[in-house]
């Protein structure tokens, strides 16, 4: 990378951290005072999800589109450009003319904090992975028989929403959604001896809920949105709340598909029996994905889904993917700005931020 470059990436940076880090705390602060009013009680899961999620992802989503749009036009226009339509007469830009004081060792603990943010954020995701580690160590060569019409109301349903299936041999009652977006559903004879046929129907439908929303993929954005900034333990509070929420939100999808919240309900206690009887180290997602991350909602969950009333109207369904329409939407319009952006005045949005700036 040439000398030239280098002070606009220090530059980026820097002001990705302190914006970020600005909006994360207004994000967090809003959503706090929303729910401390308890004005979010009612509104459906579905809803909740949508503004959690959104309270994790806009903070570095519009930190990032901030940087593009102030330092790439010094990238690519001309010294000459620059001199003539930066009107401002100086080398720093935006929040940076707060941090000159504190320059290079700012820069440095920026850079810095980014890296550590990243490397927790690969932590996290490496822990999950390596949970199937465990699962593996749970894996016997003897198991009592399953009842071969469980097998096939498995195959049958996950056939039916595009879901592979992997049956595990072990009385170890426990199932989980692998993949990012190509998922498959590995699930244990214990699980389903452990389940009646209804409450393993309600147990799948809550699982094709996940998989269907695409569940694992936005927990993997949502990961490095919320180890973007250094205020990640607050994010972490949001994220917290999202996945409370998506347990609510699959398990009415499940009492919608099934008609029968009752059996959700029942092999939630079921599961909650087992976990309880061996202690912390069987934590999940060992036993069941299904059973939720931390289990911090389990009662929330359970009187819920007994309130679902049977036989409840089925007319907007709720399966539909969480990311894929927004990702390009989004994604669409990020692109589209920038290039309309640098088309008509490159340094629209740096005389802007700039000028506000002033005001402080």
């Amino acid at each position: 990378m040439s000398w030239y470059l280098w002070p606009v990436l220090v530059a980026g940076v820097e002001n990705f951290i302190l914006i970020n880090t600005a909006l994360s705390l207004l994000s967090f602060l809003a959503v706090w005072f929303i729910k401390a009013s308890r004005i979010l009680k009612s509104y459906s899961p579905k809803f909740l999800t949508g503004l959690y999620s959104s309270a994790i992802v806009i903070p570095p989503l519009f930190s990032t589109w901030i940087v593009f749009s102030t330092f790439l036009p010094q990238v690519y226009l001309t010294s000459n450009q620059w001199a003539k339509e930066h009107q401002l007469n100086h080398s720093l830009h935006l929040l940076n003319a707060w941090t000159f004081p504190f320059d290079p060792t700012f820069a440095y603990i920026t850079l810095l904090l980014l890296i550590i943010s990243f490397l927790i954020a690969n932590y996290v995701l490496t822990k999950a992975y390596l949970t199937v580690s465990r699962i593996v160590g749970l894996l016997e060569l003897s198991a009592k028989p399953v009842d071969s019409t469980q097998v096939n109301q498995i195959k049958a349903i996950c056939q039916k929403y595009g879901l592979d299936v992997g049956l595990i041999i072990s009385d170890y009652p426990f199932s989980f959604v692998w993949g990012y977006w190509k998922a498959k559903l590995v699930i244990s004879t214990g699980l389903l001896n452990l389940l009646t046929s209804s409450e393993l129907l309600g147990l799948l439908q809550h699982e094709v809920a996940h998989h269907k929303r695409r569940d694992n993929f936005s927990k993997l954005i949502l990961t490095f949105c919320r180890y973007s900034s250094p205020l990640f333990p607050l994010t972490g509070i949001i994220y917290h709340w999202w996945s409370e929420q998506v347990e609510l939100l699959c398990d009415e999808m499940a009492a919608q598909r099934t008609n029968s919240p009752v059996d959700i309900a029942s092999a939630l206690v079921k599961l909650k029996r087992i976990a309880n009887s061996r202690g912390l180290k069987f934590v999940q997602p060992v036993e069941s994905s299904f059973f939720g991350e931390d289990n911090s909602n389990f009662e929330e969950r359970v009187e819920r889904v007994l309130s679902i009333k049977e036989n409840a109207s089925n007319d907007s369904d709720l399966l539909q993917k969480s990311w894929g329409k927004p990702i390009k939407v989004i994604g669409f319009g990020y692109i589209f700005s920038l290039i309309l952006l640098f088309s008509l005045d490159p340094l629209a949005v740096h005389h802007m931020l700039e000028i506000i700036l002033t005001i402080f």
